[in-house]
């Protein structure tokens, strides 16, 4: 699985120009031209962004793992399915009142999905 494509690089100097233009508008509300800090918002801004874009290209083509990828698979692992149930049913992902309680096997069994099974009730204290 590529993390960084060529797409990526192609669209990185739009959103920095766009990320740009709003931190200028902010600079110029915010700090007014005689702020004792307004010359340091643009650079703390520029250098904030270099360091983010750097680590994320030690991280792919130096180490070829990292926290922050690790982060991406994992989350894109579990958003998939969600994603698909919510399409394909959207009582899982949305539950409906029903009349009797939908046990947890009915989430994680691919038997149990075609019927509803009777949730196990307390068990007898000996």
């Amino acid at each position: 699985m590529e993390l960084i494509t060529p797409g990526d690089y192609f669209l990185l100097p739009f959103y920095l120009v766009v990320i740009l233009l709003i931190a200028r508008s902010i600079q110029n509300k915010y700090y007014p031209v005689d702020h004792p800090w307004r010359k340091y918002f643009m650079r703390g801004l520029l250098v904030k962004i270099a360091g983010a874009i750097l680590i994320g290209l030690i991280y792919r083509y130096y180490w070829g793992y990292g926290d922050t990828y690790n982060y991406f698979f994992f989350g894109k692992l579990f958003n998939e399915p969600l994603l698909q149930a919510s399409f394909n049913h959207p009582r899982r992902v949305v539950p409906i009142p029903a009349l009797k309680p939908i046990p947890f096997s009915f989430f994680v069994n691919r038997e149990s999905i075609l019927r509803l099974e009777e949730a196990p009730g307390p068990r007898a204290s000996n």
